[in-house]
C-alpha cells in the first residue's frame, strides 16, 4: 500500500485488518456498533487519510450534539469534533458506550453512502499528542 493518503481506502483497511467487517460489502459506513447491545471500554477513529485515533469512554466528559450535523466531545487529551449528516444514531450509540469505530469520509476511494445514510464528511481533532492537530505543542 502507498503512504500517499490520497491511495488509502478505509473501506479495504477494514477488509484487511478488522473485525467483524466479514459481511463488508465495499460500501462505506459512517460508523460501526459492537453488536448485541455490547459496550465498549473504548472505539477508534478511521481518518480519511489513514489516521487512526483511540478514544476511551472512561475519559469522556462533555458532548453535544446539533442537528445541523455537528457531534463534539471531549476525551482524555483532545477534543474531537465530526461533522456530517444522519449523525443522530452515532450520537445515541456513543451515550450508550456502544459505537465500535467511526469512520471519516474519502470521496475519492470509498462509494457514496445511500440517500439517507449517516456520512462523516470531517472530523477535527485537537490534541496536544497529535502533531496534525491544531492544539500540538510538541
Amino acid at each position: 500500500m502507498s503512504d500517499n493518503p490520497k491511495d488509502f481506502s478505509v473501506n479495504r483497511w477494514l477488509n484487511e485488518h478488522g473485525d467483524d467487517v466479514s459481511n463488508h460489502t465495499g460500501a462505506y459506513k459512517a460508523f460501526e456498533a459492537f453488536k448485541n447491545n455490547r459496550k465498549g471500554a473504548r472505539f477508534d477513529i478511521l481518518m480519511a487519510d489513514g489516521r487512526r485515533y483511540l478514544c476511551a469512554y472512561s475519559y469522556m466528559s462533555f458532548g453535544m450534539y446539533h442537528p445541523r450535523g455537528f457531534l463534539s466531545f471531549s476525551s482524555g487529551h483532545g477534543a474531537i469534533t465530526i461533522e456530517g449528516k444522519g449523525l443522530e444514531k452515532l450520537c445515541d450509540l456513543l451515550l450508550e458506550e456502544r459505537v465500535k469505530r467511526i469512520i471519516e469520509f474519502n470521496p475519492e476511494t470509498d462509494e457514496e453512502p445511500k440517500e439517507g445514510d449517516a456520512v462523516v464528511t470531517k472530523v477535527h481533532i485537537k490534541s496536544p499528542l497529535d502533531p496534525h492537530s491544531e492544539g500540538f505543542d510538541g
